[in-house]
């Protein structure tokens, strides 16, 4: 008996052992997300398409792509007929003046989609103006109007200029967020760093409000992405990826996003956490000024904060949600551009800002008269010109004269100029 059971156990471990292996093959060739990989209803590669895409003097036009989906209609969510839809998906694309790349990335997007069978809508988010681009405040913008307009509960943040390669790449969500978009032809389709979340991201709804959205602090292309890899490793979300051979894209050819990146992005990197609660989806940086709803996607015209820059490769900031301070963000001493903002040299290590109590206008007043004390008007080294704008928070100076006015609020703040005198090398203050 004792032969029998031990054969019987050893048998039990095989089979077991054996559908492992099974499973586990299956998921290699499949990819983590076996549930959406229905792979006999699509066509595979869609390199030869793209190559026609990449072609310049290749032209698509809205009227025409509307014209061979005539079954899509605005204002609502695209449904298959005969199934029920897998997920109900909202594709937001961040845009400005890339009227080209947008055709040609519906032209390829949207019959994936349908051929997933899935129920989506696509929502096309537009920066108002000539400023500086602001990625993350469009896609906050455009996450809480699909969420107010349609019953959503996956959302694909999509660059324009990235074209799929496979219509078998899931675009749709699974039980953690999805970076789609890893391997580009640009970088030889190899993963940059392992918090990179640029170019196609999938996450459902309670997982974007879960990180409050992307920040609303970077301008210029970059930052915002990293970002938002932060985020989501605070709250313990682990971002997947598909097999590498099978979620390829190709990126449309055109000026770097990084020559346009302001220098201060890197800094504002490091106090991610510190912002998180603050900065994002309930702050509500951003007014949708226009919707303009078409059969192929809803348009957002989206009015975000201003930024002043120059030519010369220094680039200045001006923060219009508090006018009380007009402040400008920049590591060259007493330098100033042609609006006349100057700046002053703050210690690096310093980097941590107070942002939350700069949404009380009476500290701010406070703040600016005190700051007139401490800190005359500078004369610029390039123009030789007197200026009375001031300085950003990261000066160490002003941060501690932010904690001592906070803590000390509703007492009078005459005498603070005069017991207060910057610091040779302070240490990091914390804020409680």
């Amino acid at each position: 008996m004792a032969y029998f059971g031990r054969m019987a156990a050893v048998l039990s471990g095989a089979v077991i052992f054996y559908l492992f292996l099974n499973k586990a093959s299956r998921l290699l060739l499949e990819g983590p997300f076996r549930f959406n990989a229905r792979w006999k209803e699509f066509h595979g590669s869609l390199e030869p398409v793209i190559e026609l895409l990449m072609n310049d003097s290749y032209q698509i036009f809205e009227t025409d792509l509307a014209a061979s989906h005539s079954d899509m209609r605005a204002g609502e969510m695209w449904k298959p007929v005969e199934r029920k839809p897998f997920q109900n998906v909202a594709i937001i694309i961040p845009f400005r003046d890339r009227d080209e790349h947008l055709n040609k990335l519906l032209y390829l997007l949207i019959p994936l989609l349908k051929k997933q069978k899935l129920s989506f809508r696509i929502i096309v988010a537009e920066q108002r103006g000539s400023g500086m681009f602001n990625k993350g405040r469009l896609l906050n913008a455009a996450f809480d109007y699909a969420r107010g307009n349609y019953r959503v509960g996956c959302v694909i943040f999509h660059d324009v200029d990235m074209l799929p390669e496979d219509d078998h790449i899931p675009y749709s969500c699974a039980k953690w967020p999805m970076h789609l978009g890893a391997y580009v032809n640009t970088f030889n389709y190899t993963l940059l760093y392992s918090i990179l979340t640029g170019g196609v991201l999938a996450m459902n709804s309670d997982q974007m409000e879960m990180v409050n959205g992307y920040s609303n602090e970077y301008w210029g292309w970059g930052g915002e992405d990293d970002d938002m890899g932060k985020r989501l490793l605070s709250k313990r979300l682990k971002l997947v990826r598909p097999d590498p051979l099978l979620a390829r894209y190709t990126m449309f050819t055109h000026t770097k996003r990084y020559d346009q990146e302001p220098k201060y992005i890197r800094r504002v990197l490091t106090d991610t956490l510190l912002r998180m609660r603050s900065d994002g989806l309930n702050s509500k940086a951003w007014t949708i000024t226009e919707v303009a709803r078409t059969a192929l996607f809803d348009r957002l015209l989206i009015e975000a904060s201003s930024i002043e820059t120059t030519d010369n490769g220094l680039d200045f900031i001006r923060l219009t949600e508090h006018p009380e301070e007009n402040k400008v963000v920049q590591k060259f001493p007493y330098n100033c551009n042609e609006l006349r903002y100057v700046t002053i040299p703050f210690q690096e290590h310093l980097r941590y800002t107070t942002r939350e109590m700069l949404h009380s206008i009476e500290f701010a007043v406070m703040l600016r008269e005190e700051l007139k004390t401490l800190f005359p008007p500078q004369m610029c080294k390039k123009c030789a010109a007197p200026s009375i704008h001031r300085t950003r928070s990261t000066r160490p100076i002003v941060r501690r004269l932010f904690l001592v006015i906070w803590r000390r609020s509703g007492q009078s703040t005459d005498h603070l100029s005069r017991s207060i005198t910057p610091p040779i090398s302070p240490p990091r203050l914390a804020v409680t």
